[in-house]
């Protein structure tokens, strides 16, 4: 059997609906959920530490997480990100545009 590190990290208030790593930035992660967040985490200062191949428990609180837009209280079903725009649905049957992402 294979074992391999991991790292548990605590996040949207609800589960997540889809994740998606930028296709130009592989330490940005977003991420939706069915409570209607959308968030950038942004792994950019864990990767850059020494060449440890998990998360150390101590450094749970190093990463940057921001949301990129108000909570919906509707579950946001799916997340696109392509450069500086992020697209993504959700169950109010909107479809919401994210302009000038940061990545």
């Amino acid at each position: 059997m294979n074992q391999f590190p991991t790292s548990l990290l605590n996040a949207h208030a609800a589960g997540v609906s889809e994740m998606q790593f930028h296709p130009e930035n592989p330490n940005k992660l977003l991420t939706s959920s069915i409570s209607g967040e959308v968030w950038d985490w942004n792994m950019e200062t864990l990767t850059k530490k020494a060449q440890e191949n998990y998360v150390p428990l101590e450094d749970k609180t190093a990463m940057n997480v921001n949301s990129l837009m108000p909570v919906l209280h509707k579950a946001i079903n799916t997340v696109h990100c392509d450069k500086g725009r992020v697209l993504c649905g959700a169950d109010n049957e909107a479809v919401y545009l994210i302009k000038n992402f940061k990545y």
